[in-house]
C-alpha cells in the first residue's frame, strides 16, 4: 500500500500498481464496451444458421453456394484475425478495433441490402474481420484493468463468446420466421454501431505499441492453405469426398501448411509461433480447442438444418422450431 495526500490535506490510501479497486467506473465502462463488442460478434457467428435454407430459397441458389455464407465468414476470420491482432500491437489496439467495427458495420449493411448470393458472400467476407475483437479486447483488458479484475473480465469475455453463439441460433430463427432474413443483418449493424460508439467513448487509447512489420508471406500461406481446405469441405458433398479434386485440395492445404511452418520457423516476426506448436502442453491445448470448436460448429450447423428437412407426413420445421432439436427440455 502507498499513501498520498489529497488537496484538502486528508491522507488517501491507494493500492499498489495492479491492485487498484475494482469499483472504478472507468474500468467498468471499458469492460461493458468490450463485452458488447464481443457479444455482437459471437451472436452473428451463428445467427444465419437457422436461416440457411430460407436464404437458399430467397436468393435462388444451391446448397453448395449457400454453404459459403458460413465458409466465407470462417475463412476471412481465420486469415484476418492474426494480421489484425499484430496490427493492434503495432498501431494501437483501440485504433484497430475501431477500424474493425467500422468494417463490420459496413459488412452488415451490405448483407442486409444484398440482392444475390454473390453480394451476400462478399459481405460475409468483410464481416469475418470481426473475430479480431476477441483477442483485441483481451489485450486491451490486460493493459487497462488492474490485476485484481482481470480473471473476472477475461472469464466474462470468454463466456460471452459461447453465450452469444447459442443466443444467435434462437434469435436468428425468430427473426427469419417472423420478419425477414434481412433483419438478421440489420440487428448486426445496430450492435456493431453501438459497440463502435461505446469503444470510442469509453476505451482509452493504447499506451504501449511495439515496432516491427507484418508477416505478409505467412499470412498469404495461411490464407491459401485455409482456402484449399475450406473449398474441399464445402464442395465435398457435390464433387464427392473421394474425388480427385477434393482429395487434391486437402493435400494442397496440408502442403501449404507444411511450407508455412518451415517459413515461419526462421522468421523473427512470424505470424505463427512454431515453437509454441512444438511445446507438448500447448500443442494438446490447441488440438483440444480445435476439436471443441469443430464439434460446436458441426452441432450448430447440422442440427438446425436436420430439423428443417422434410420428414414426410409430419411436415418441415421452420427456423424457429428447429431450436427444439438443440433444447430437449420440456416447455412446461
Amino acid at each position: 500500500m502507498t499513501a498520498s495526500t489529497q488537496p484538502g490535506g486528508e491522507p488517501a490510501t491507494r493500492q499498489a500498481s495492479g491492485d487498484a479497486p475494482g469499483s472504478d467506473p472507468g474500468n467498468t465502462r471499458i469492460l461493458i464496451a468490450l463485452v458488447t463488442a464481443v457479444f455482437g460478434y459471437s451472436l452473428m457467428q451463428t445467427v444465419v444458421v437457422p436461416a440457411l435454407r430460407l436464404l437458399e430459397r430467397e436468393l435462388d441458389t444451391t446448397p453448395t453456394w449457400s454453404a459459403w455464407i458460413l465458409s466465407a465468414f470462417l475463412l476471412s476470420s481465420a486469415v484476418l484475425t492474426p494480421l489484425l491482432g499484430r496490427m493492434g500491437d503495432l498501431y494501437g489496439r483501440r485504433r484497430v478495433m475501431t477500424a474493425v467495427l467500422v468494417a463490420y458495420a459496413a459488412g452488415m449493411v451490405g448483407a442486409a441490402l444484398a440482392q444475390n448470393i454473390g453480394q451476400l458472400i462478399a459481405a460475409r467476407v468483410v464481416q469475418g474481420a470481426a473475430l479480431a475483437v476477441v483477442p483485441l479486447s483481451m489485450a486491451i483488458l490486460r493493459e487497462a484493468l488492474p490485476r485484481g479484475r482481470l480473471p473476472f473480465a477475461m472469464g466474462l469475455v470468454s463466456g460471452i463468446v459461447g453465450a452469444g453463439g447459442g443466443t444467435g441460433l434462437v434469435v436468428g430463427g425468430l427473426l427469419a420466421d417472423h420478419l425477414s432474413w434481412r433483419y438478421l443483418f440489420v440487428l448486426g449493424a445496430l450492435l456493431a454501431t453501438i459497440s463502435l460508439l461505446m469503444v470510442l467513448r469509453w476505451v482509452p487509447a493504447s499506451r504501449h505499441t511495439v515496432t516491427g512489420r507484418l508477416d505478409l508471406p505467412g499470412a498469404a500461406l495461411l490464407g491459401l492453405s485455409l482456402v484449399a481446405v475450406l473449398l474441399a469441405l464445402t464442395q465435398g458433398p457435390s464433387w464427392g469426398w473421394t474425388s480427385a479434386s477434393v482429395l487434391g485440395l486437402f493435400a494442397l492445404g496440408a502442403l501449404l501448411f507444411a511450407v508455412l511452418l518451415v517459413v515461419e520457423r526462421g522468421r523473427r516476426e512470424a505470424l505463427v509461433d512454431v515453437g509454441e506448436l512444438a511445446d507438448r502442453p500447448m500443442l494438446v491445448t490447441h488440438v483440444a480447442a480445435l476439436l471443441f470448436g469443430a464439434g460446436s460448429y458441426f452441432f450448430y450447423l447440422a442440427m438446425p438444418l436436420l430439423a428443417q428437412q422434410d420428414p414426410g407426413r409430419r411436415g418441415r420445421h421452420g427456423p424457429t422450431r428447429c431450436r427444439r432439436a438443440r433444447d430437449p427440455r420440456p416447455s412446461g
